[in-house]
């Protein structure tokens, strides 16, 4: 092993004495160090063995190994030093209380643990490195952050990325501990992860990440599987780019049995991607591949039906990448990310205007009236005049409007919990699957999730973004 690795010892005490004159390096004070020490021992786990530091040029690195037990049959390794450091964490998120850390990683009881060979060696190398990585880049290192090493890590793995999670133990609090000045360490997972599985967390979310985690992931094994494929990669790019879907407008004409057909579930979105088909917003992608569509739309032919187009071809869905830059700019913004009122809202006030008020608001459409009006020429055209009307003042006065999700609040957080752990417990876990029922298998859960809409006052347009959202 190198200097600033050292060897195993007996003690969990760091040394502060060097033989040679060296820098002095930060250290947790006696008081500080036996907090997190009985913190360490108390919340993740007992340890006898210490990898003690030798050489100590910025903070004093130790590294506690808590051997495997029967109830948890694999090595923990957790740095013991690097919250000596208060890392420069940006001003915004200061009140979090997150500008100190210690590190943890978890390799297999059959880990030659001991060893100074590379290929056993590298996860305490990754894990001390990792520590010092704040000190000297003056940054920061938070959950869900994760670290590039520019390639493998050793001849024995492909793995050459890390995210950090929460410390993985079953113990109430054993998130961070408390210093006496009031400062908290907080304690995260470094688990090793494949380019793939980076690129996922970037262009998503370490969280979304994290979902397709299997149960012993954060365990590192250097030759596991990667757990994010092509298809997973595809799916979750889809639903990140789906505008509007039929399918969540024909749940409701499953839900509450309407005597409609189910395909005018699509008639809004056909009637808004015939709109931007007239006024050349759709991508070039889409014309190059389907150049009779937009001769048949241009023309006025009206060969084909759209709806049934966008079922048969885009699995009933209006995404992004069917529209070029401005059109997908102002499809999102006129669905409601920062438009009021929004499409689906001039979709329910055109029904008002056809039905009149007293027939909208009857029993005969179950509060869904917009999927019993008639597709036809006067509808769109209608419609048509609205979205002119919107986009005209989109160009005029919305500049740079970028796709985002729609600003969530606190019963936004606690409805989706609670709206996912009610799915999640009837057995269904995507949105496939739900799809995939009949409306009396639906009946009882969309019961309940009509209750919970009521509750948290979440609107039916806010209900198909966090289902969209969240599986």
């Amino acid at each position: 092993m190198d200097m600033i690795s050292g060897s195993l010892s007996k003690s969990g005490k760091q040394a502060s004495q060097h033989e040679t004159p060296v820098p002095t390096p930060e250290l947790y004070t006696e008081q500080e160090l036996e907090i997190v020490e009985n913190h360490i021992m108390s919340k993740i786990g007992n340890y006898k063995n210490v990898f003690h530091e030798i050489y100590s040029p910025d903070i004093h690195c130790d590294v506690c190994v808590i051997d495997p037990t029967p109830e948890r049959n694999f090595y923990t390794l957790v740095t013991l030093g690097m919250g000596a450091h208060k890392m420069n964490v940006p001003e915004e998120f200061l009140k979090y209380n997150i500008s100190r850390a210690e590190l943890a990683i978890c390799v297999g009881a059959d880990w030659d643990i001991n060893s100074s060979d590379e290929k056993f060696y590298w996860p305490i190398r990754l894990i001390k490195s990792l520590a010092r990585f704040p000190g000297e880049c003056n940054t920061w290192l938070g959950y869900g952050h994760t670290i590039d090493n520019q390639g493998p890590y050793a001849e024995n793995t492909k793995l050459c990325c890390s995210i950090l999670s929460a410390i993985q133990s079953d113990k109430e609090g054993a998130g961070s501990c408390v210093l006496p000045n009031g400062d908290e360490v907080n304690f995260y997972q470094v688990i090793p992860i494949y380019p793939e599985e980076r690129d996922f967390k970037i262009e998503n979310s370490a969280d979304e990440l994290f979902d397709h985690f299997e149960a012993d992931t954060y365990i590192m094994k250097p030759d596991r599987k990667c757990l994010i494929t092509e298809e997973i990669a595809k799916k979750t790019w889809l639903r990140k780019n789906t505008i509007d879907s039929y399918y969540f407008h024909n749940w409701k004409v499953k839900e509450k049995n309407l005597a409609t057909d189910e395909i005018n579930a699509c008639n809004h979105i056909a009637i808004f991607l015939r709109w931007s088909i007239e006024h050349g917003l759709v991508s070039q992608q889409f014309k190059e591949t389907f150049p009779d569509i937009i001769s048949d739309v241009m023309t006025g032919s009206r060969k084909t039906d759209l709806r049934e187009f966008i079922i048969e071809n885009f699995d009933g869905r209006l995404y992004s990448f069917m529209l070029e830059e401005e059109g997908d700019r102002f499809a999102w913004y006129y669905y409601g990310r920062g438009c009021d009122p929004s499409y689906t809202s001039d979709i329910d006030a055109y029904a008002v205007g056809y039905f009149g008020l007293p027939r909208y608001h009857s029993n005969e459409f179950c509060d869904e009236a917009y999927l019993f009006v008639p597709y036809d020429e006067e509808y769109y055209n209608s419609m048509a005049k609205r979205i002119d009307r919107v986009y005209e003042y989109f160009r005029e006065n919305i500049k740079g409007f970028q796709q985002s999700a729609p600003k969530e609040n606190y019963n936004d957080y606690e409805y989706t919990a609670e709206l996912i752990g009610l799915f999640e417990e009837s057995g269904f876990h995507s949105l496939e699957e739900i799809e995939s029922k009949s409306a009396a298998e639906l009946e009882s859960v969309f019961a309940q999730a009509r209750k919970l809409q009521d509750k948290y006052g979440i609107s039916d347009a806010r209900l198909a973004d966090i289902l969209h959202n969240s599986f």
